[in-house]
């Protein structure tokens, strides 16, 4: 974050001392002082910025970089150090604009391509975060950061083959780097390619310092999947002694929580899940990502589909194809282990956690609950209809089976436009015990939004179960909806015997190939949900009945789930 040299004021090599010696406030102090002499100083502008930023006060260093922008309005790097603040602030928007204004001004400025590829990604836009991150490694080659960050980037899109290359490549260009290595193995982990995890720790040995954090994480998702707990747990607590990010301190915890359930230690594991969860909300909250906004959401649905019964027409399906059946339950009610059986058989294709319904009743305009469950004319049905049908085959081509799954969970809250839009569609009600299913949520590690942000509390998950449960039944009752439900844990204890009326339900004779759904987990390599490692190992009971372990912890959520506890036959 150094401009090009301009004329110092006479105390800019003081100021920069006391900054290189974290002398923050004793910084600021005297450079304020000084700026009424100097107001239009770029230099002394940015510094007063740099020390805000440094000492954690980001949305007070904003101004002081915004006078270095207006003051030239050619600096790109100006624009980069602004966009650091905004970044620091939460204001990913507003990073990005800034960032794209330096590559306006500099389309070779590498680091400015890093830093929009990086705040790209966090705000979920991978394909174009992908592109400035291959720009950056384009333009310095040499630099192992840039390979490293545009192959994480990779990891996250599923190029698992491409982003080792990268991978390798910073390594290669600094044996020394222990986040690649850390980076790398991760994804190898997620391959269940455990041998080359323990050949890259190995290679990692002799340049790397064995406490760093990185590589204590990647030591203890070994022997996670080694069943080492103990290591594990030892590992965790090493790496969270040292000063993190927040993310990276959620992720910490939400292992030691799995470790310490795996160990017997059920007050300890709730603990942990407990502080990963609230470095999250930390998160959530600079990204303007709020737990009641989904909520309310689904309050404004019940309100509506309690006033009356809508007419939903009964037309016949886009094209000659029947509608797609949709996958639904609450988050951790076993859809991807659903998802992969299901794929295993020759005549079904399944999408997997795409928003497609989302999208279009957004790109429509249908936001109010009484836009969404209506009864729309032929005309109106067939153009989303033709909407969803284009977003899919954009994604996936042309349908190529018989029967197309799309498998996105909480469409069961959009159930009611699903049926306004397709009349003939059916559903698959996944069911898991209440208990459990929320007990999971809490204890899992989702992407956050709106919705997973409910997630972050017990009793938030719990009121989010009660009231999308109460939605889908008001849907059940007054749309009519087509549905079969299976539970998870007969899925467990016999496959065959609770798949099979599944199919025939769909229309479809058993086939064993869908005995082979581990390989068909296995085959796809990339499984876009926290469900990966349970679908590719044989069917275990381990997370049957795991809320009994934590009885206590969920006494305070069971006036919400008991109803639906007796509602599922699972009393």
């Amino acid at each position: 974050m150094t401009p090009p040299d301009t004329q110092p004021s006479p105390r800019i090599e003081d100021y920069r001392a006391l900054l290189q010696q974290g002398r923050f406030d004793d910084a600021l102090d005297q450079m304020r002082a000084e700026l009424p002499s100097y107001p239009d100083h770029p230099y002394l502008n940015k510094l007063i910025g740099v020390a805000y930023l440094l000492s954690g006060r980001p949305g007070d260093s904003i101004a002081y970089f915004e006078k270095c922008t207006t003051l030239d309005a050619t600096n790109a790097e100006a624009r980069f150090d602004l966009a650091a603040a905004f970044e620091a602030d939460g204001k990913l928007n507003r990073a990005a604009e800034a960032l794209r204004d330096a590559i306006r001004i500099d389309n070779d400025y590498a680091d400015a391509h890093n830093n929009l590829g990086l705040v790209l990604g966090k705000q979920g836009q991978l394909t174009e975060a992908a592109g400035h991150l291959r720009r950056a490694a384009a333009i310095k080659p040499d630099s192992a950061v840039f390979h490293s960050n545009f192959a994480t980037l990779l990891k996250r899109q599923g190029a698992q083959a491409e982003a080792a290359e990268h991978f390798e490549e910073a390594i290669r260009l600094d044996p020394a780097f222990a986040q690649a290595y850390g980076n790398y193995g991760d994804m190898l982990q997620f391959q269940n390619r455990l041998e080359d995890v323990r050949a890259l720790l190995d290679r990692a040995a002799p340049y790397c310092d064995p406490d760093d954090p990185g590589l204590l994480d990647l030591r203890a998702h070994l022997a996670t999947d080694e069943k080492d707990f103990q290591t594990a747990a030892a590992c965790l607590e090493k790496a969270l002694e040292k000063d993190a990010a927040e993310d990276l301190k959620h992720r910490r915890f939400s292992l030691l929580g799995k470790a310490k359930d795996r160990l017997g230690d059920y007050d300890g594991a709730f603990r942990s899940f407990a502080d990963a969860n609230r470095y999250s909300a930390k998160l959530a909250a600079r990204r303007n990502i709020e737990a009641a906004r989904y909520a309310d959401h689904v309050d404004a649905l019940i309100a509506h589909m309690g006033k009356k019964s809508p007419a939903v027409s009964a037309s016949a399906a886009v094209g000659e194809r029947e509608s797609p059946v949709f996958l639904v339950g609450f988050p951790r009610s076993g859809t991807t282990l659903l998802d992969t059986i299901l794929r295993s058989h020759p005549d079904v294709s399944v999408m997997e956690e795409e928003p497609f319904v989302t999208d279009i009743r957004q790109s429509a305009g249908l936001i109010a609950p009484s836009s969404m469950v209506h009864n729309f004319s032929d005309a109106e049905r067939v153009d989303l209809q033709k909407s969803y049908v284009g977003k899919v085959e954009r994604k996936f081509g042309k349908r190529s089976s018989p029967i197309l799954v799309d498998k996105f969970p909480l469409n069961l809250v959009e159930a009611g436009f699903i049926r306004s839009v397709f009349p003939d569609a059916k559903f698959i009600l996944a069911l898991r015990h209440p208990n459990d299913c929320v007990l999971s949520c809490f204890m899992q590690s989702f992407d956050l939004n709106d919705a997973m942000a409910n997630f972050l509390d017990i009793g938030d998950a719990a009121r989010l179960y009660d009231r999308s449960m109460t939605l889908w039944e008001l849907y059940c009752d007054r749309l009519a909806i087509d549905c079969h439900a299976i539970k998870y844990e007969d899925v467990v204890a016999d496959m065959r015997g609770a798949v099979e009326p599944l199919l025939g339900y769909l229309g479809l004779a058993w086939d064993d190939n869908v005995e082979n759904y581990r390989q068909t987990a296995l085959d796809r390599g990339h499984i876009n949900t926290p469900s990966y490692n349970q679908v590719t190992q044989p069917m275990y009971s381990h997370a049957k009945g795991r809320w009994q372990r934590y009885e206590e912890q969920m006494r305070a959520v069971d006036g919400l789930l008991r109803p639906w506890i007796e509602k599922w036959g699972y009393d």
